[in-house]
């Protein structure tokens, strides 16, 4: 095998390594805004104040890196 076969096949392991590493995304489930409340896991904060009281399926995926998250939750009975 030559010099450039083994820089392109290095290149390739590389990139694929690169690839496949874990993510620091990280997902929370609650039953309402009193599961909220009383979570003592740092989870909790990432559910904004403003977030109705009535909130229930409470459900936030979030990426501790980018501080990116999405949250969803119903309203209602």
């Amino acid at each position: 095998m030559n010099r450039s076969s083994m820089v392109a096949i290095g290149a390739v392991v590389a990139i694929s390594a690169s690839a496949c590493t874990p993510s620091d995304e990280r997902e929370a489930a609650y039953a309402d805004m009193n599961a909220v409340q009383k979570a003592d896991h740092g989870q909790a904060g990432w559910v904004p104040p403003w977030v109705p009281s009535d909130a229930k399926d409470i459900r936030i995926k979030f990426d501790i890196d980018t501080n990116e998250s999405i949250l969803r939750f119903t309203l209602g009975e």
